[in-house]
């Protein structure tokens, strides 16, 4: 585990190093990950709404994979059938009533330049569940680190050989994880049947350990 620290024997008197720069990329993942569930399945206004985003992020993400340059003839007919699944939905959304209210103009750029979302990371941090300031700041923290920005290079210089500091943060970013698995918890319990019949069968101490969590990181 990245939290265990990665055994290396070419640094003297240094025997692993816990690599903070991929701790804070995957956390920055999994935020995104919860943005993106919550933005498809979670706060929507009706059932339209729903299944608009849910069309985008498909065609998005099979619109990108036609891009993909491919020799093997297995690749070439997998990139023909998706371009067939592509349409279907294509034509399936121009029946929607969310797509059908927008400008021409603002439907030929989706279905032309399709995108999985259309609000920005921070506007779907202000949407969500978590607290908008605290995640905000933490989203784009740790973006940072992705991007091989000078703050992020910075932070890891004051790690180095600092091991109280890389302590704190690897903790830090390890809470944060489990603050947001938490919350997810919660969410998909209080919209979903069989996730709240499972919640609902947890011990109380696990469930205080839960809501604990929750109360720390969501508004």
């Amino acid at each position: 585990m990245l939290a265990e620290g990665t055994p290396i024997n070419y640094i003297e008197g240094l025997n692993k190093i816990i690599d903070m720069s991929s701790l804070y990329i995957i956390y920055r993942a999994q935020i995104e990950c919860y943005l993106m569930l919550h933005y498809i399945n979670i706060s929507l206004s009706n059932d339209d709404e729903g299944e608009f985003r849910y069309s985008m992020y498909q065609i998005s993400g099979l619109n990108e994979r036609q891009n993909y340059i491919v020799s093997e003839p297995d690749f070439k007919q997998k990139q023909k059938s998706e371009l067939e699944i592509k349409n279907k939905i294509i034509l399936n959304l121009e029946k929607n009533k969310i797509f059908k209210a927008l400008t021409q103009k603002e439907r030929d750029k989706i279905i032309k330049y399709p995108k999985a979302r259309l609000s920005s990371w921070s506007e779907m941090i202000k949407k969500s569940s978590l607290k908008d300031e605290f995640n905000l700041n933490i989203w784009s923290l740790y973006s940072k680190y992705a991007h091989t920005e000078m703050i992020g290079n910075s932070q890891l210089k004051e790690f180095v050989g600092n091991h109280k500091n890389i302590k704190v943060a690897k903790f830090n970013s390890l809470h944060l994880a489990r603050m947001l698995v938490c919350i997810l918890i919660k969410d998909m319990a209080e919209h979903f049947t069989s996730c709240k019949d499972i919640f609902d069968s947890l011990t109380n101490d696990r469930k205080f350990e839960i809501e604990s969590w929750i109360k720390f990181g969501s508004k």
